[in-house]
């Protein structure tokens, strides 16, 4: 693919054939949602898509976090008693879990968010037919393969209640360890990507789903609305997400906005 165009980058002028234009347009985000760290939330209500069952699923998302100490709920699906999947940052750890009861099968590898400018690509894959039945990968690149530390992981066990981003699940810990930082996408898939899948998603800046598994994603949230309270869903599955304890000072074009563009800049117009 040519581009045709001129860009000036880091103070060097990129041209139509550079191929820094084009790693540059390839991997560029566009826009995302603040989280203040304390009760922002995006609630989206359960739904037969989201109930996923069996052996697979992949959660996708890109974020860029404003601390790297403690414990840090991205997204959750369930209640204190029922976890059907769950990311976390734990002290630069990404944490992946699921299961039924207090039973949590689980797994945390290191991730490099000690840089609180940076924005990191991240993909949890859960794959049932895989002996290292858990990866991630972190900017395109395989980071871990392994199991769940409870290595006899049962399948998936869907449940009624509804997806939270940015906390806990509603009752269970609920303010106690928000997501502070920007979420710039996110992405849930009833199947387990290949790597090729999971480097696709990076590479493109997740503006690409790969086309084997288009029919598979669940939930395909960019946070691109630039002024409201609604977070949309483009998968076609219609799971919108509702934003919580946002005020129309942060929904609102103007210096209070919390969409923000690629650079975390409150979106003015």
């Amino acid at each position: 693919m040519r581009y045709n165009a001129t860009l000036l980058y880091n103070n060097k002028i990129l041209t139509k054939d550079s191929k820094n234009l084009r790693v540059l347009l390839e991997r560029s985000y566009r826009n995302g949602l603040t989280f203040d760290g304390v009760n922002d939330v995006v609630l989206v209500t359960s739904s037969a898509s989201l109930e996923i069952t069996g052996n697979d699923c992949t959660i996708s998302f890109a974020i860029k976090s404003n601390t790297t100490a403690g414990v840090q709920q991205i997204l959750s699906k369930g209640s204190a008693s029922q976890r059907l999947y769950s990311v976390a940052i734990d002290n630069n750890k990404i944490g992946f879990a699921y299961g039924n009861g207090f039973t949590l099968f689980d797994f945390l590898v290191y991730i490099p968010f000690t840089d609180t400018t940076q924005i990191n690509h991240v993909v949890l894959v859960k794959d049932g037919n895989d002996a290292n039945n858990a990866r991630c990968y972190v900017n395109g690149a395989l980071v871990a393969h392994t199991v769940f530390f409870n290595t006899l992981t049962p399948p998936l066990l869907p449940n009624t209640h509804n997806l939270q981003i940015g906390d806990h699940p509603i009752g269970y810990f609920t303010g106690v360890a928000p997501f502070n930082g920007i979420i710039y996408d996110l992405k849930i898939f009833n199947t387990a990507l290949t790597a090729t899948e999971a480097t696709q998603l990076y590479n493109t800046r997740s503006e690409i789903i790969p086309i084997g598994v288009i029919g598979n994603c669940v939930l395909d949230m960019r946070f691109n609305e630039k002024e409201n309270f609604t977070a949309y869903d483009t998968s076609g599955n219609v799971n919108n997400g509702t934003l919580t304890n946002y005020t129309v000072g942060d929904v609102t074009l103007g210096v209070t906005n919390k969409w923000v563009d690629e650079f975390g800049n409150p979106i003015l117009i």
